[in-house]
């Protein structure tokens, strides 16, 4: 699962949200606006298996740019206060879902928008 936005906006969530992800997922999102914009994401609800401490099991990964070796913005797990945003430098955001093979929470719902760099 996952797609490539090249929309100034739009919504993203994990497979089968809110009623839980499948286990054994991988899911990556690439963002692309503008050359000269950069990508705001909100994510404004989020339920993952794992421990605010350790995201072992469940994880969503944002990165600031085209792929995972761009900067890493930040890695949820487990219930967080929402909403959280996130922005890019440039152009481009990378996000990737991972489950693992046992229990799942209902995802995440995340919004995303252009905005001046």
């Amino acid at each position: 699962c996952g797609d490539h936005f090249e929309h100034p906006q739009g919504v993203f969530t994990t497979p089968n949200y809110p009623n839980g992800y499948p286990v054994s997922t991988t899911c990556e999102w690439l963002i692309t606006v503008d050359w000269g914009k950069s990508v705001e994401v909100t994510i404004d609800n989020f339920d993952l298996e794992g421990t605010i401490t350790n995201c072992q099991y469940d994880a969503l990964r944002v990165y600031g740019g085209p792929d995972d070796t761009a900067p890493l913005l930040g890695e949820l797990c487990t219930n967080q206060k929402v909403p959280i945003k996130y922005t890019s430098s440039g152009e481009n955001m990378y996000i990737r879902f991972i489950s693992d093979s046992s229990i799942a929470g209902r995802g995440f719902r995340a919004s995303y928008k252009t905005v001046d760099s």
